[in-house]
């Protein structure tokens, strides 16, 4: 194997490995993320609804007993209504033969009807133990949020949990970043660190008593993917008033149809009880619900129990939070789980996918003899069609593998590898016809400005460690008080705030010419005057000065608003002899400017906070710009270590643009002496 197909395979493996870490990177940026959560709903929609789970033949275990605002037509009274009706709904469901009984519906509180109402729920519950109670975990709220307090049997908020034969469980449903339900919690945390059954679980549970769901895939928080059946309504529905509507209830309708027929006289069809309909009759004839798995809950959108979800019909993606509970239960009820790659195993894919990419399309260019700036079109036309080919099947062997083996695949992470990796080789074929060029940039251009890069790039000669002594203009800018605010901030956000300061403070200082030498935290240090000529360097650092204070008065209010803090900067400039030069060690060095007329710049900056100034320029600088600035005297300064002393004067503008009446009210006013 010789060096170049060496240097290849390291090259190729390098990219694989920086891929993969970029690519997981990227699944943290939010937006990418839920670009991943929407392919999965597009897996969803493109699988469909299952076909067996509709129509007269459906084999669904799980039917819904659904209260509609068509039910409200039909059921005596207004919401809320007493809990006798939902006991004589529970004795009707056993009746008609189901297994077990799920309400999805929370009752926190006793009736408001009377404790006859309680008493008569109680005894249905305990009259068999088949019976699961939505509860709620005690919550409060701060600031707009709900925090969980407690999810033990005996913590969650229901008015019957000391009924023999109920069980009490969690209704809480967790969504995604963008809102939207796709996951269930199988089980709740409980305050003696056990984990106790949701209301899907305890409710499969009822069916079938063994059933175990240690090995589902999970999350860290522990939920785990629901695989929809179909959008909303997948599931048979059957309305409660259809329930209830035996021989001994009367709805609304039939109370309604007696009347007109006493009104009529029909006494013969009213006592033949020709008013009546008995719905129930009918449903258990049907055996609609014989051998279920009923779940009564709410399908009123005014009720607020409906969630947004992966698959829509009509135009909407809302789903009842009751059909969210239902299918959970026919998914342990199938055995049925959605999957995903294992971490280590997902990584390596997409690391194995990017040097596949990376390695193809660069031999591809140079089976052609093809480099970038003189590359042929029929190349570059197979590379992209090969990319777009790839990007194809990727996205159809990601639904393959969703619709055959519930297996999640990373459609768009892969999809970014894929993209990135050609990247990577086009930027390579750059590289690599420049190789020379960039040689001294990459091993300079993180180091010094990149105006010293383009010197060195011209003049090597100029890499040699040293410096020389020039009349030059050094400046140094602080945030006032920012000890306090970073103590304030947490650092990522403190970061954010640094990056959009610092971001328009140097392009002032590059759009006057000035190299920028450093940042050291809030401070930024530029220097005028190397390393090309700038006989004007004093005026310049001026002129970036006074713009630096009106592009931070205009940024001000942004900042205030995104951060909670108005930022000022204080600056200090001053001119003279100091050294300018590449200053370090042969393998690390820095082009900046060093010498006692920097360590003054410095000083004024500090001098600003005792002299109540924004910008403070020594007398030097004053000398160097003269009748050009407007400068009001305020004293002397001493560097420390030096006995002479130093004029100081705030700059306030440049010449002839300072008002009258400012220059009447400061002309006078004392000055003071700083050590």
């Amino acid at each position: 194997m010789n060096r170049t197909t060496l240097s290849n395979l390291r090259t190729t493996a390098l990219v694989s490995l920086g891929v993969a870490v970029l690519v997981a990177l990227l699944r943290l940026v939010p937006a990418l993320a839920e670009l991943e959560l929407k392919a999965l709903d597009w897996r969803f929609q493109a699988r469909g609804v299952d076909s067996t789970m509709v129509g007269m033949d459906s084999r669904a275990d799980v039917v819904l007993i659904a209260l509609s605002d068509q039910d409200r037509d039909v059921l005596p009274g207004t919401p809320p209504y007493p809990r006798s009706l939902y006991a004589h709904a529970v004795e009707n469901l056993r009746l008609a033969g189901v297994k077990a009984v799920g309400i999805d519906l929370l009752f926190t509180k006793p009736d408001p009807h009377g404790p006859q109402e309680d008493e008569r729920f109680r005894a249905a519950l305990s009259a068999r133990p088949d019976v699961v109670l939505a509860g709620r975990a005690p919550t409060h709220g701060f600031g707009g949020l709900i925090r969980l307090q407690s999810v033990s049997h005996s913590g969650l908020e229901n008015a019957y949990d000391d009924a023999p034969g109920a069980t009490i469980a969690s209704v809480e449903v967790p969504d995604d970043p963008d809102g939207v339900a796709r996951r269930y919690w199988p089980t709740r945390p409980a305050p003696d660190e056990q984990r106790i059954p949701s209301f899907g679980l305890a409710l499969a549970r009822k069916d079938r008593p063994s059933l175990d769901s240690t090995g589902l895939p999970r999350d860290l928080d522990g939920a785990v993917l629901l695989d929809f059946y179909g959008p909303r309504g997948t599931f048979r529905t059957v309305s409660l008033g259809q329930v209830v509507d035996d021989s001994l209830f009367v709805t609304e309708e039939e109370k309604r149809v007696r009347a007109e027929m006493i009104a009529s006289g029909d006494a013969e069809g009213v006592a033949a009880g020709d008013w009546q309909t008995n719905d129930f009759d009918a449903l258990v004839s049907s055996g609609t619900l014989r051998g279920k798995v009923a779940i009564l809950g709410t399908a009123d959108p005014e009720d607020k129990d409906y969630f947004p979800a992966p698959m829509s019909r009509d135009g909407s993606s809302m789903m009842a939070g009751m059909e969210l509970h239902a299918t959970f239960v026919q998914n342990l009820l199938d055995g049925r789980a959605l999957h995903r790659l294992p971490g280590w195993l997902l990584e390596l894919s997409l690391a194995l996918l990017a040097g596949l990419v990376y390695a193809g399309s660069s031999r591809l260019r140079r089976a052609g003899d093809t480099r970038l700036g003189r590359s042929s079109l029929a190349t570059e036309t197979v590379n992209a069609a090969a990319v777009v080919l790839l990007s194809v099947l990727i996205v159809g062997g990601s639904l393959a593998a969703f619709s055959k083996l519930s297996l999640i695949l990373p459609m768009v992470p892969m999809l970014e590898a894929t993209l990135v990796a050609y990247g990577a080789a086009v930027v390579g074929q750059v590289v690599s016809e420049r190789r020379q060029k960039q040689a001294i940039r990459g091993m300079f251009g993180t180091y010094v400005h990149p105006t010293v890069v383009d010197l060195l790039i011209a003049d090597p000669e100029m890499m040699k460690l040293g410096g020389v002594r020039k009349e030059m203009t050094v400046l140094f800018s602080d945030i006032q008080g920012f000890t306090p605010i970073s103590e304030a901030m947490d650092a990522e956000e403190l970061v954010n705030l640094l990056n959009d300061y610092l971001g328009p403070m140097t392009d002032v200082v590059k759009s006057t010419g000035g190299a920028l030498d450093k940042y050291v935290g809030d401070c930024v240090m530029a220097f005028w005057g190397a390393p090309g000529e700038q006989p004007d360097h004093a005026m310049r650092a001026c002129k970036a000065a006074l713009a630096m204070q009106t592009r931070l008065t205009d940024l001000r209010p942004v900042l205030k608003a995104r951060y909670g803090h108005e930022i000022f900067c204080r600056i200090g400039i001053n001119s003279g002899p100091m050294v300018v030069g590449n200053m370090g060690s042969a393998e690390r060095f820095n082009y900046t400017v060093m010498g006692d007329a920097v360590n003054l710049a410095a000083r004024l900056e500090g001098a600003n906070k005792q002299f109540g100034t924004q910008i403070l320029i020594s007398q030097f600088t004053l000398d160097a710009v003269g009748s050009r600035v407007e400068a009001r005297p305020l004293g002397e300064v001493t560097v420390k270590g030096k006995s002479q002393s130093v004029p100081v004067y705030e700059l306030i503008s440049l010449a002839d643009r300072t008002p009258t009446l400012w220059k009447t009210l400061h002309r006078g006013r004392p000055t003071k002496h700083l050590t």
